[in-house]
This record gives structure tokens, C-alpha cells and sequence, in this order.
């Protein structure tokens, strides 16, 4: 195969998975199910605190740094807050859902960019906002909103009913992508950096035992853990293995439900080992799941359990 005949083909297998024809209930309920989810979790998150953090500790990340977002005062940061939490609802429910969900991207990328921006280094919250930056962009309040809702409610001429398209295709992968490549960058990392050190070394069992003390996991199992090495070794391998074959998630269903279910585990497992919580990552796998093939595989078994009775 010559390099031009490589391209073509790799060019028609990208268009193929972004912008195949997909069924736009499909985005909206992932953008219902992921904005609920983020308001819910945000909701008693307190942002004011950290503008008391001292102004000299101030170490913009990229994204601040470019646009000069400046540091805001308390009550700023307060307003700034609230009107982020309930973008994430309005966003949720299709209200303005164009309004709200470019704000919920703006301010999302402020305000879950600046605890960064003073050396808090966080693994959870970066993908989310790539997702929301998504939704801004994307047409997925068509169905299942409360704009949908209100044109068929006051408009005189009656909407059309919306056919699959690539419009609601491409979001959905694009976020996908995202997600994978988060852990397939974590995967690369370790191997760039330790090597097979990460894995053949007692480098796990050390950092069980110091986790203990720096982030205080709600047990005390990675103490007793840290005692075989040879656990702890198979345990850093799985994570090797699991990250770095990330991307073939995408293009296999099978492996995707096998996959996502060892990394659910992974991270129900770092969490009482070693502290970090990670819930917030499980927010992105709803745009993994087809909804739609799901409602229908539902309503064709209710419809063959009355077709019974």
C-alpha cells in the first residue's frame, strides 16, 4: 500500500467514526446524565476559600495565563460560583442550553483551573473540562430539553422531527477520545519516566505506606498490602496494561466492557489504598454507553413480555 493509499484510508476510517449518523437522544442524555452528575458533585464545593490564598503563591496554569483571567475577590469568586453551579443545572435540563452550557465551559475552565494555579495538582477534574468545552460547541440540546420543549410549545409552525445526523456523532466520540487518551497518556508517562521499574520494583509497596500519611485513604489496607511485593507487583502491571491499551476501547465494544469495568475497579481500589478520588472521571463513561440501543433493547423486551402475558 503506497503512503497516499495509508492516508486515504486512515482518512476515511477517521470520518467513519466521528461523523457517522447518530440519534441525537443519544447526546442529549449524556448531557443530561454528565451536567446532573456535575452539578450535584460541585454543589457544596466551596471556591471563595482559595481567593484568600495569598496573591504571590499565584501561578497561573497555560489556560489562565493565556487569557489573563484575572484573580478574583472573594465575593467575585462567590457570584462566579454560583452562576457556574447553576449553568451546570440549567445545562442539564436544556434551558438556554447554548447560554448555559458555554458558561458552564468558561466559567468551569476558571474556576476548576485556579485551585492549579497554586500548586494543587489535580488528575480528575482536567477531562471535564475538555467535555464541557465540548458541549459548548455541540447540538446537543435539540431533544430532551426544555428548549425543545418551549419551540414546540409556542411556535406556529410545528418542528420537524430530527433525523440521525453527524452532529451528534462526532461530539460523542470527541469525548471519547479524551478520555481514553487520559489514561493512555498516564500509561506512557509511567513507562517514559520509570520504565519497568514501575512494575518490577518495590516502588508501589513504598508508596502504599507513604499514601498513608500525605492523603489518608479511609483504610488501612495498602499498609498490610505493602508487605508482598509480588501482589504489589502485579497490581502496578494490571494499571500498565489497563492504561496503555486504553485506546482499543473505541474500537471494540467487547474489550470497551471489559476495560471499563477493570479501570472502575482500579479506581475504587487507589481510593481506599491511597486516597485519591476519582469518581469524577466515572462522569465521562456515560458518553460510552449507547443510550439509545439500550431503550430500545428495554422497550422491544417490555413489548415481548406483553405479547406473552
Amino acid at each position: 500500500m503506497s503512503k497516499d493509499n495509508r492516508m486515504n484510508w486512515i482518512a476515511k476510517r477517521l470520518i467513519a467514526y466521528f461523523f457517522s449518523d447518530e440519534d441525537p437522544r443519544n447526546l442529549a442524555i449524556c448531557r443530561v446524565i454528565f451536567f446532573f452528575l456535575m452539578g450535584c458533585a460541585y454543589l457544596k464545593v466551596d471556591f471563595v476559600r482559595f481567593a484568600y490564598a495569598p496573591v504571590e503563591l499565584y501561578e497561573p496554569v497555560w489556560l489562565l495565563k493565556v487569557v489573563r483571567a484575572p484573580v478574583l475577590s472573594p465575593y467575585e469568586m462567590g457570584l462566579a460560583a454560583w452562576l457556574w453551579k447553576g449553568s451546570l443545572f440549567c445545562a442539564a435540563i436544556g434551558f438556554a442550553t447554548r447560554i448555559s452550557t458555554v458558561t458552564a465551559f468558561v466559567l468551569g475552565a476558571y474556576l476548576l483551573g485556579f485551585p492549579h494555579s497554586f500548586s494543587t495538582t489535580c488528575h480528575y477534574d482536567a477531562v471535564m473540562v475538555l467535555i464541557m468545552g465540548v458541549l459548548a460547541v455541540a447540538k446537543c440540546g435539540d431533544v430532551f430539553s426544555v428548549d425543545c420543549w418551549m419551540k414546540r410549545k409556542f411556535s406556529f409552525k410545528q418542528p420537524d422531527g430530527l433525523s440521525r445526523s453527524p452532529e451528534y456523532s462526532w461530539p460523542i466520540r470527541l469525548i471519547c477520545v479524551f478520555i481514553v487518551l487520559g489514561y493512555f497518556a498516564a500509561g506512557i508517562s509511567k513507562l517514559r519516566n520509570s520504565g519497568f521499574h514501575w512494575f518490577t520494583s518495590d516502588y508501589l509497596s513504598h508508596l502504599l505506606i507513604l499514601h498513608q500519611y500525605i492523603a489518608y485513604p479511609p483504610t488501612r489496607w495498602g499498609l498490610a498490602l505493602a508487605k508482598y511485593q509480588w501482589l504489589c507487583s502485579i497490581m502496578a502491571f494490571s494499571s500498565i496494561v489497563l492504561e496503555v491499551s486504553s485506546p482499543l476501547a473505541l474500537f471494540s465494544r467487547r474489550f470497551f466492557w471489559a476495560w471499563i469495568l477493570c479501570v472502575y475497579w482500579m479506581h475504587i481500589g487507589i481510593y481506599f489504598l491511597l486516597g485519591p478520588d476519582f469518581s469524577l472521571n466515572i462522569f465521562g463513561y456515560v458518553f460510552f454507553i449507547p443510550w439509545t440501543h439500550l431503550a430500545d433493547y428495554i422497550s422491544r423486551q417490555r413489548i415481548q413480555s406483553v405479547d406473552l402475558k
